[in-house]
């Protein structure tokens, strides 16, 4: 992706919560690159972006892709189901947006707060 071209920001993670947000954040005019572990969630999240009006809504089938579409300094969301998962993504991310390890573990921390069910806490 060409520098001009890059998005503002990323989303990974595309079940019915991430595909929404990631179409209301295109609906407002920024630009968003979306990756999905199950490229036809990637694929869904596109045919919806073209039906609703030509968003500006870039998918990616691989985290490097994903990652390399996102101008610096990369801010990307991540909604996938708590627990392994959640690790699994910020791993395979953060290995590819050069995280340093004490950022990787605050990140994941903050993540698996706003994402725990029925408002626990997990640590």
């Amino acid at each position: 992706m060409e520098s001009a071209a890059l998005s503002q920001i990323g989303l990974a993670g595309l079940a019915v919560m991430g595909q929404n947000l990631a179409l209301n954040i295109a609906e407002k005019g920024f630009p968003i690159s979306v990756y999905n572990r199950t490229t036809s969630k990637v694929d869904e999240t596109l045919d919806r972006a073209h039906r609703e009006g030509q968003l500006p809504l870039f998918g990616q089938y691989t985290p490097k892709d994903f990652v390399l579409s996102i101008k610096k300094p990369r801010s990307i969301i991540i909604l996938v189901k708590a627990g392994a998962p959640v690790d699994q993504t910020i791993a395979a991310l953060s290995r590819l947006h050069g995280a340093r390890r004490h950022h990787h573990r605050r990140r994941k921390r903050v993540v698996r707060e706003h994402r725990a069910p029925h408002g626990r806490r997990l640590r």
